[in-house]
């Protein structure tokens, strides 16, 4: 990674570029005060999207949620503006799946939950509801077992008798009222969870997948009084199935001894644990020979972050051996 011991506004060290889109470039720097990476977006202001750009700023700025980024920072000089935001670390959701043969119901049923909870969060804000409207795979970052919904630039507002703003979306995911002038509500993105979860399915198996097409048919009809009414309905079936599927039996506590010091066993317990966590299982690797956690912050590498006595690392979670 490339320091250029180049600082901003005296706050944040720039660390290397993460790349260039039609609203700007966004960098990797790490706040100097709180030693945080965080991202920076630098728009021009004479950019056709300088406008959109601060709208979306505004919008996340007044949300919290864990499955939507952070505004952390605004500043401006005479020719850009300066969003720093939460930096996302994972991959997008196609990019993901694609990596994946098939993906397990526990995992379906993780992703279909918080996808369902930043929709459900959204559209019961106390004032207004908000429309994401542009739904699809490359807008969902997952970062571990986490999904970030990123890309809020097009997302609005909703008045009491609709609104007929300018229509946007994409084909394959959006509802058919983006693209007419019929009013958008909250149904549009009822439509577009129902196409992403039909494009989840094609990565379970057939057997898997038949159960929940009574639930797309319905959030995808292109009558959009005939949806569900709320995402909440949606996830309500959703839950359902998932209580008439069960889960496979797993054991509770899995063991992995080694017969010499070096034979892998750590390796194994470890990896096992990131597998589990990833495909959507809670896996925790309890330490009882003072090995990976021990050592793990050692010679200055500082690889785990430690809350409330466990251990994170990406996909890993732990405790070490804290004795009797």
């Amino acid at each position: 990674m490339k320091n250029t011991n180049h600082s901003l506004f005296d706050k944040y060290e720039m660390i290397k570029d993460l790349g260039t889109g039609s609203s700007g470039s966004v960098t990797l720097v790490r706040h100097i005060s709180m030693d945080q990476e965080r991202a920076l977006k630098k728009v021009p202001k004479a950019s056709a999207f300088a406008e959109s750009a601060l709208s979306e700023a505004r919008l996340l700025k007044s949300l919290e949620h864990p499955s939507i980024p952070r505004i952390f920072d605004f500043e401006e000089d005479n020719a850009f503006y300066y969003i720093v935001e939460e930096y996302i670390d994972g991959e997008t959701l196609d990019s993901f799946l694609l990596h994946q043969q098939l993906i397990s119901p526990g995992l379906f049923f993780n992703i279909c939950e918080q996808l369902c909870n930043v929709f459900i969060y959204l559209h019961t804000q106390i004032s207004t509801p908000i429309i994401y409207r542009d739904l699809k795979p490359e807008h969902i970052i997952v970062c571990h077992n986490k999904l970030k919904l990123i890309d809020f630039g097009v997302s609005a507002y909703v008045i009491q008798d609709g609104n007929n703003f300018n229509h946007y979306g994409n084909i394959e995911f959006s509802a058919p009222e983006c693209f007419t002038e019929d009013t958008i509500t909250p149904a549009a993105d009822i439509y577009s969870l129902g196409q992403l979860l039909q494009y989840i399915l094609t990565f379970t198996p057939n057997s898997f997948s038949h159960k929940f097409q009574h639930i797309i048919q319905k959030a995808t009809t292109s009558d959009a009084s005939l949806r569900y009414v709320t995402v909440a309905e949606l996830y309500q079936e959703i839950q359902e199935i998932q209580k008439l599927t069960g889960q496979p039996h797993l054991i509770h506590k899995i063991a992995v001894l080694g017969s010499h010091r070096g034979c892998g066993s750590t390796h194994v317990a470890v990896s096992l644990t990131c597998e589990l966590n990833i495909l959507g299982y809670h896996g925790i690797y309890i330490d009882s020979a003072k090995s990976v956690l021990c050592h793990g912050n050692h010679d200055g590498l500082q690889i785990f972050k430690q809350k409330n006595g466990y251990y994170y690392y990406k996909s890993f979670q732990g405790i070490p051996d804290y004795s009797d």
